[in-house]
């Protein structure tokens, strides 16, 4: 059986870091992230223990995946959001300043579509550094 925890103080720093203005759509990208951990588990057939529900630093635990598996585990979830992101299109001609998809209290024209990048880039770089057993305290 699965346990699923749900860690409320990272998911206020995950808003808080990624939009702050905008934070239901940073929880729909959170789903989003967390639906394609679960569909990568699905397709490796692997068994999760563990899942906990915390923003940009999801965690989770399983058993008997190899090195490659567990990279793609790690990547599905970034993956999902980079692909909603680019689904979402913007018109050419209303684009946006480069700074408005750094800041997080920026108003967005297309909030979904840049708060889903914003999550894919660092997700994709905090299970990087999981991968590679890089620490980061």
């Amino acid at each position: 059986m699965t346990n699923i925890n749900i860690d409320l103080v990272i998911l206020i720093i995950t808003i808080c870091l990624l939009g702050i203005r905008y934070p239901h759509y940073v929880l729909i990208a959170a789903f989003i992230n967390l639906f394609g951990y679960l569909l990568a588990a699905i397709i490796f057939s692997t068994k999760v223990n563990l899942i906990v529900f915390g923003g940009i630093f999801n965690s989770f635990s399983f058993s008997n995946l190899s090195f490659i598996e567990t990279a793609g585990l790690f990547l599905s979830g970034p993956f999902l959001n980079f692909l909603i992101a680019s689904v979402l299109n913007d018109k050419p001609e209303k684009t946006q300043q480069s700074l408005a998809f750094v800041i997080p209290y920026a108003t967005l024209r297309n909030p979904l579509k840049t708060i889903n990048m914003r999550f894919a880039f660092v997700t994709f770089l905090y299970n990087i550094g999981l991968l590679l057993n890089v620490s980061l305290f």
